[in-house]
């Protein structure tokens, strides 16, 4: 996801959403996943950290112009 934002020039909404769903999944999964135990307080600090911002930009037009863009 790192090198995919890197990549762009100037990421724009309909690039950076899908990432953080991207991500948010993942991490999802590994603190769900007993292998990642020890970091699963980090984890989930970050899962909060990013749903807040995500939600927030939810109510905004830019979340339904950007949305537009995939159905």
């Amino acid at each position: 996801m790192h090198s995919q934002l890197s990549a762009e020039m100037k990421p724009t909404v309909h690039k950076v959403y899908p990432l953080i769903i991207q991500l948010t999944t993942k991490w999802e999964e590994y603190a769900d996943d007993p292998k990642f135990a020890t970091i699963k307080d980090a984890l989930e600090a970050g899962l909060a950290n990013t749903n807040k911002w995500y939600w927030t930009v939810k109510d905004t037009m830019m979340y339904f112009i950007m949305h537009d863009t995939f159905e």
